[in-house]
């Protein structure tokens, strides 16, 4: 595991949660309109919570209790830092007051927040986390955004699509994420035996390694017998002479 990566991806996080603390605060302080405002200053106060989750990750990581989901973390903070440099891109210039623009950067900078490393670390970080996970709220922040569009009459063909899209690319995300926590539980946490290589399962009972994978996983096995085993079980069926 590359140390200083993550160390990267967590700081990266942090520091996009923050910006998007400050969006949102900046964008009630330019709306005329007070129900508008009062609905930018809730965004604003949801994404501080979700800053609160990502200090308490850099504090576990320092503490060397974090999990690390991420194969290739150079990688992945790599794309993490383009994806700030998009984010300073697109907030960083004077913010419209006009509540449909204002909305359309709203839309595009969440689009952009839901890089699969966040709910992946969601998900993972749960239970170290408590309720500081925004991996059960996190949907309803979408929604709520979705939502606040609709009632101000912006429910045109072109916010319902990029609502549709937003909420498919979160579903898409979920599900990287699950598959990402089922494969570290996978390489930490299946318990088998070291002589027959039974799994236990999850009630505690002992199955082969074929049923455990195939309840667990979209997984199909096909049997073959490896050299080793044909020469120990089925000496007279093998060939000592290598192959040309």
């Amino acid at each position: 595991m590359d140390a200083h990566s993550l160390k990267e991806i967590l700081g990266i996080c942090l520091s996009l949660e923050r910006k998007a603390v400050g969006f949102y605060s900046r964008l009630s302080e330019v709306s005329g309109q007070e129900e508008i405002r009062d609905f930018w200053k809730s965004m604003s106060l949801q994404e501080a919570g979700h800053v609160q989750f990502w200090v308490r990750l850099v504090e576990l990581e320092g503490q060397g209790d974090f999990l690390n989901v991420f194969d290739h973390p150079g990688i992945t903070a790599r794309e993490l830092e383009k994806l700030s440099m998009q984010i300073d891109a697109l907030i960083g210039t004077g913010l419209p007051e006009d509540p449909v623009h204002a909305m359309l950067l709203a839309y595009r900078l969440e689009f952009m927040m839901m890089h699969p490393a966040f709910p992946a670390l969601f998900l993972i970080m749960d239970k170290k986390t408590g309720d500081l996970s925004p991996e059960r709220s996190y949907t309803a922040h979408i929604g709520g955004l979705i939502g606040q569009a609709r009632r101000l009459g912006m429910a045109s063909p072109e916010f319902e699509m990029i609502a549709d899209l937003m909420d498919r690319q979160w579903t898409v995300s979920q599900d990287l994420a699950r598959r990402m926590a089922e494969i570290q539980e996978l390489r930490t946490l299946v318990p088998i035996c070291s002589y027959c290589k039974n799994v236990r399962n999850d009630k505690g009972y002992w199955e082969k390694v074929e049923k455990y994978m195939e309840d667990h996983y979209p997984t199909e096995f096909s049997h073959g017998i490896c050299p080793d085993c044909i020469r120990k079980h089925f000496p007279e069926f093998y060939d000592d002479e290598p192959k040309k």
